[in-house]
């Protein structure tokens, strides 16, 4: 007799990340992705996350500006997709029983303007490593900032919404509302960092999740709807 699925929304959101992921490659958005690894949904507790993940490490709120942490990730495989500019795009969600722990959603655009020879099929590192040695590198400079949404149950203050967006600073935390999942997750960077790209989801291509209950609480931050 099998176990009863104690996370199918752990379940639904493997589905939908590798469903998307598989998308993007074939619109031609994505130049390759990695598929999200298996988790058993009958598990009290289960985790859907990127190769190499260890708690802390090429995550934290001070490196995230940094050119050295966009080459980190790219060495350590530690995504879930390229974009067809080089941008990356990860992700990690914890669940308990059916409910949302965590989450964190990055888009991490690439510094450079390579468009063309990414898609020649020019490896990642040695363009980023072109782009450090080359004397007229500010010519190649994109100037964006990351984008991270969090969600965490366990920490929700005046100063630290339960869900929020980083942006430009690891210590800006803009009130998000709610966690989202992958699906609104890429509208949201497509709507607002590509627009001249256009991806349709329906209201049946998002999940909506439940989370523990939390106090109420009115946030000393900005807001921002996704």
């Amino acid at each position: 007799m099998s176990k009863a699925i104690l996370n199918p929304k752990a379940r639904d959101t493997v589905i939908q990340i590798n469903t998307t992921l598989q998308m993007l490659v074939e619109k031609g958005l994505a130049i390759f992705y990695n598929e999200v690894r298996p988790i058993n949904p009958a598990d009290q507790y289960c985790q859907i996350t990127w190769n190499n993940h260890v708690s802390g490490r090429s995550n934290a709120g001070g490196s995230l500006l940094k050119l050295e942490q966009y080459m980190h990730i790219l060495k350590h495989n530690s995504y879930h997709c390229m974009l067809f500019d080089g941008s990356l795009i990860r992700v990690n969600f914890e669940f308990e029983n059916n409910e949302l722990l965590t989450q964190n959603l990055l888009w991490w655009p690439a510094p450079y303007c390579y468009v063309d020879l990414l898609q020649e099929g020019y490896a990642p590192v040695d363009l980023l490593l072109d782009f450090y040695g080359d004397p007229k590198w500010h010519e190649s400079m994109i100037m964006r900032s990351p984008i991270r949404i969090d969600f965490d149950c366990k920490n929700n203050t005046a100063t630290h919404p339960h869900s929020h967006m980083h942006i430009q600073n690891g210590e800006t935390r803009i009130n998000t509302e709610n966690p989202i999942c992958f699906n609104k997750f890429i509208e949201f960077i497509f709507r607002n960092f590509y627009p001249d790209y256009k991806i349709e989801f329906s209201k049946h291509d998002f999940i909506n999740y439940k989370i523990p209950d939390m106090e109420k609480i009115i946030y000393n931050t900005s807001t921002v709807i996704i």
